[in-house]
């Protein structure tokens, strides 16, 4: 058995699921033969594949022939693809070489409109695995959380005299301009109570206008922005220097793993909320994401976060209890076997139809609209 791990690069490559790609191959690297592959009109910074492919809409047939013949020559028995764009290139060539394709889906919140035909997906999110399970006939959905490495220390050192120091790390623009902004407004609550906390913001920016929308949000608070590449290319690195982690998705996870205290940002409350035993699973099903419904009310919750900054022992019971959520739900060494077995146990591979071939017309044209649209 070879596995062929695909992904697209379409942006700037930064995103999350990038980086769960990255430690997911590392970690099946110690037992697993598999090749990666990159396709798309940018390369991401974050990955290292063993091919880089090329792609636009006018030279579709040229990328799926260069896919062929690394799918040939590498005696590939199965193709993984970590979104649906390299799905739909990689559905094509599965399908010539009658070998079964597999989709994941790295979070985020359920498709509202077009998502491609599939015979079986991975999910990192319940919420995800749910959805497709209430939806879809006949297809296999297998929810593997684990895309983690445990971190040791930071790599990156930063001279922070303040226990009580935060860091929320996304990029800065549209998506997570509301994550940063409740952030800056815990530590303007916190500091009207009379305590000292420090916040670090970082993330590369997007949009440079929502920098300065936070910026102004942040005058005349202890708050500090990190946008350079050496800080954002890999932040995760930065975490070892805080306490407080308010985190989306990997972030959190990988908070857990060096057992700091952890928050969440929900669209439905003021104010971040720290993560505990009576709340983790509920962020757990929605991916850490914002989508979070309200978990207290807004006074209980800064009540909460007095008393976890206040109390000692309180940090340290959350400290553990994050290390044992990190052990048991997302350290990527646990993933191994769950993979092999959804490979070792595929009984089918995609044929050609009707309805395939119409579902990869739409994807071209849904390719080729997100190609023009960021041309523009």
């Amino acid at each position: 058995m070879k596995v062929l791990y695909t992904i697209f690069t379409h942006s700037h490559g930064k995103g999350g699921h990038y980086f769960s790609f990255d430690t997911i191959l590392r970690s099946l690297s110690k037992n697993l033969n598999f090749s990666s592959l990159e396709i798309g009109w940018n390369k991401s910074p974050v990955i290292e594949p063993d091919y880089y492919v090329p792609y636009s809409p006018l030279n579709i047939l040229k990328t799926i022939k260069t896919i062929s013949k690394v799918v040939k020559n590498e005696g590939i028995s199965h193709i993984h693809c970590f979104d649906s764009r390299a799905f739909f290139i990689c559905k094509i060539v599965a399908i010539r070489h009658n070998i079964p394709v597999y989709l994941t889906r790295c979070g985020g919140p359920n498709p509202k409109k077009y998502y491609p035909i599939f015979s079986n997906i991975f999910c990192f999110s319940k919420e995800n695995a749910d959805y497709f399970l209430a939806s879809r006939r006949n297809i296999k959905v297998n929810l593997i959380p684990n895309r983690c490495e445990k971190l040791y220390t930071s790599n990156v050192k930063l001279n922070i005299d303040n226990d009580i120091s935060f860091i929320s790390i996304a990029r800065i623009g549209h998506e997570y301009f509301n994550k940063h902004a409740k952030s800056i407004q815990l530590i303007r609550k916190l500091s009207l109570l009379g305590i000292k906390p420090v916040l670090y913001i970082v993330g590369t920016v997007e949009d440079q206008s929502k920098l300065k929308e936070l910026e102004a949000l942040a005058f005349d608070l202890p708050v500090f922005f990190l946008t350079e590449d050496k800080y954002t290319r890999k932040a995760s690195d930065l975490i070892g220097n805080f306490n407080y982690v308010i985190g989306t998705g990997r972030g959190c996870m990988e908070a857990m793993s060096l057992g700091k205290v952890v928050l969440c940002v929900s669209n439905d409350m003021s104010l971040p909320f720290i993560v505990k035993t009576d709340n983790f699973h509920i962020c757990l099903d929605n991916n850490f994401s914002l989508r979070i419904p309200r978990i207290t009310t807004d006074d209980s919750n800064i009540a909460d976060i007095e008393n976890v900054i206040n109390t000692p022992e309180v940090y340290e019971k959350l400290s553990n209890n994050n290390k044992q959520f990190f052990a048991d739900y997302f350290d990527v060494d646990e993933c191994y076997s769950h993979y092999v077995k959804v490979y070792e146990n595929e009984t089918g591979v995609d044929k050609l139809n009707i309805s395939i071939i119409w579902d990869l017309f739409l994807s071209y044209l849904h390719s080729s609209y997100y190609y023009l649209k960021l041309r523009k």
